[in-house]
Protein backbone atom coordinates (compact mmCIF):
# COMPACT_ATOMS: atom_id res chain seq x y z
CA UNK A 1 0.00 0.00 0.00
CA UNK A 2 1.71 3.40 -1.26
CA UNK A 3 1.52 6.03 1.32
CA UNK A 4 1.76 8.68 -1.84
CA UNK A 5 -1.68 10.36 -2.63
CA UNK A 6 -1.90 10.64 -6.49
CA UNK A 7 -1.61 14.20 -6.66
CA UNK A 8 2.08 13.87 -5.51
CA UNK A 9 2.40 10.88 -8.33
CA UNK A 10 1.01 13.11 -11.08
CA UNK A 11 2.14 16.60 -10.29
CA UNK A 12 6.10 15.95 -9.37
CA UNK A 13 6.21 19.02 -7.72
CA UNK A 14 5.89 22.93 -8.73
CA UNK A 15 8.42 23.27 -11.49
CA UNK A 16 7.92 19.42 -12.59
CA UNK A 17 6.12 20.14 -15.69
CA UNK A 18 8.71 23.16 -16.84
CA UNK A 19 11.37 20.64 -16.23
CA UNK A 20 10.23 17.45 -18.43
CA UNK A 21 9.49 20.19 -21.21
CA UNK A 22 13.44 21.96 -20.28
CA UNK A 23 15.26 18.54 -20.07
CA UNK A 24 13.46 17.60 -23.45
CA UNK A 25 14.65 20.73 -25.27
CA UNK A 26 18.34 19.75 -23.85
CA UNK A 27 18.45 23.04 -21.05
CA UNK A 28 19.07 22.13 -16.98
CA UNK A 29 16.22 21.36 -14.65
CA UNK A 30 15.40 24.48 -12.31
CA UNK A 31 17.90 23.27 -9.80
CA UNK A 32 16.56 26.21 -7.40
CA UNK A 33 13.40 24.41 -7.86
CA UNK A 34 14.74 21.52 -7.16
CA UNK A 35 16.79 22.58 -3.92
CA UNK A 36 13.33 24.51 -2.51
CA UNK A 37 11.48 21.05 -2.77
CA UNK A 38 14.14 18.82 -1.29
CA UNK A 39 14.16 21.27 1.58
CA UNK A 40 10.47 20.99 1.71
CA UNK A 41 10.76 17.55 1.99
CA UNK A 42 13.43 17.10 4.37
CA UNK A 43 11.29 19.47 6.32
CA UNK A 44 8.54 17.14 6.30
CA UNK A 45 10.58 14.52 7.45
CA UNK A 46 11.85 16.02 9.77
CA UNK A 47 8.80 17.32 11.52
CA UNK A 48 7.47 14.09 11.35
CA UNK A 49 10.23 12.17 13.35
CA UNK A 50 10.47 15.11 15.87
CA UNK A 51 6.58 14.22 16.60
CA UNK A 52 7.39 10.59 16.23
CA UNK A 53 10.49 10.81 19.14
CA UNK A 54 8.04 13.27 21.31
CA UNK A 55 5.12 10.27 21.11
CA UNK A 56 8.17 7.82 22.07
CA UNK A 57 8.92 10.02 24.98
CA UNK A 58 5.69 10.84 26.82
CA UNK A 59 5.16 7.17 26.43
CA UNK A 60 8.27 5.99 27.79
CA UNK A 61 7.56 8.83 30.56
CA UNK A 62 4.29 7.05 31.58
CA UNK A 63 5.29 3.92 31.63
CA UNK A 64 8.18 5.53 34.37
CA UNK A 65 5.68 6.81 35.97
CA UNK A 66 3.78 3.99 36.78
CA UNK A 67 6.46 1.45 37.64
CA UNK A 68 7.40 4.52 39.91
CA UNK A 69 3.84 4.62 41.47
CA UNK A 70 3.70 1.05 42.16
CA UNK A 71 7.37 0.58 43.16
CA UNK A 72 8.34 -1.83 40.40
CA UNK A 73 11.44 -2.90 39.52
CA UNK A 74 11.68 -3.06 35.74
CA UNK A 75 14.93 -2.10 33.84
CA UNK A 76 14.81 1.02 31.29
CA UNK A 77 15.65 -0.91 28.67
CA UNK A 78 12.88 -2.82 28.83
CA UNK A 79 10.42 -0.02 29.30
CA UNK A 80 11.70 1.99 26.10
CA UNK A 81 11.46 -1.10 24.04
CA UNK A 82 7.71 -1.41 25.06
CA UNK A 83 7.37 2.71 24.56
CA UNK A 84 8.69 2.15 21.16
CA UNK A 85 6.43 -1.03 20.38
CA UNK A 86 3.50 1.14 21.72
CA UNK A 87 4.47 4.13 20.08
CA UNK A 88 5.75 3.64 16.98
CA UNK A 89 2.80 2.49 15.28
CA UNK A 90 0.44 4.91 17.15
CA UNK A 91 2.21 7.23 14.97
CA UNK A 92 0.93 6.48 12.29
CA UNK A 93 -2.97 6.59 13.42
CA UNK A 94 -2.07 9.96 15.75
CA UNK A 95 0.10 11.72 12.90
CA UNK A 96 -1.45 11.01 9.69
CA UNK A 97 -1.12 14.37 7.86
CA UNK A 98 2.69 14.80 8.50
CA UNK A 99 3.13 11.32 7.45
CA UNK A 100 1.57 12.01 3.91
CA UNK A 101 3.11 15.14 3.76
CA UNK A 102 6.58 13.77 4.35
CA UNK A 103 6.02 10.64 2.09
CA UNK A 104 5.20 13.08 -0.68
CA UNK A 105 7.65 15.68 -0.33
CA UNK A 106 10.36 12.29 -0.49
CA UNK A 107 7.83 10.99 -3.84
CA UNK A 108 8.70 13.96 -5.63
CA UNK A 109 12.26 15.11 -4.47
CA UNK A 110 13.10 11.49 -5.41
CA UNK A 111 11.03 12.11 -9.10
CA UNK A 112 13.10 15.49 -9.20
CA UNK A 113 16.02 13.36 -8.83
CA UNK A 114 15.63 11.01 -11.30
CA UNK A 115 14.87 13.86 -14.01
CA UNK A 116 18.32 15.41 -13.11
CA UNK A 117 20.49 12.16 -12.93
CA UNK A 118 18.70 11.49 -16.66
CA UNK A 119 19.10 14.94 -17.95
CA UNK A 120 23.22 14.47 -16.40
CA UNK A 121 23.40 11.10 -18.51
CA UNK A 122 22.01 12.44 -21.97
CA UNK A 123 24.54 15.74 -21.28
CA UNK A 124 27.46 13.30 -20.79
CA UNK A 125 26.00 11.09 -23.41
CA UNK A 126 25.84 14.62 -25.96
CA UNK A 127 29.65 15.49 -25.01
CA UNK A 128 30.66 12.26 -25.25
CA UNK A 129 29.97 12.18 -28.95
CA UNK A 130 31.42 14.96 -30.17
Amino acid sequence: MSCVSDKAKQTPGAAGAADAVAAGRGQAPDEIAHRAQRNRAFKDVFWYGLARLVLFLAVFAVLVGVIVLFEIQIPLAILAVLALIVAMPASVFLFPSLRTRANEGVAVWDTNRREHKKYVREQLAERESN
